[in-house]
């Protein structure tokens, strides 16, 4: 089972799941807030397409890093199985969906 793929040298990405499942990286951001986790946007975003960064702080512990990939994981097999879960998160967070509509509005 891969998890992600990898498109070009050392950058990730979960577009194959995405093209499979129509889960976005947004939505993945999201579902990862519901385990406690956070999912850094790319600096890249118009050469990667779905783009993440995956960067632990020089404060995680060991244990930090692979409690982060079993969220991926199971994210991912979320998207697989029950995308609809994922396009409705988050579900354990204070604002569920913030309105964003209203974002490109100059007024």
């Amino acid at each position: 089972m891969r998890l992600l793929t990898v498109p070009s040298g050392q950058r990730y990405s979960p577009d194959g799941l995405n093209k499979r499942t129509e889960v976005t990286t947004h939505n993945n951001s999201f579902r990862l807030t519901d385990f406690g986790f956070h999912l850094w946007p790319s600096p890249y975003l118009f050469l990667v397409l779905q783009p993440f960064t995956i960067g632990p702080t020089a404060s995680s512990s060991k244990e930090e890093p692979d409690a982060y990939l079993d969220g991926f994981r199971h994210v991912a097999e979320e998207a697989r199985k029950k995308p609809e879960t994922l396009k409705n998160t988050p579900h354990r967070s204070v604002v569920h969906k913030i309105d964003e509509s209203t974002f490109d509005d100059p007024q």
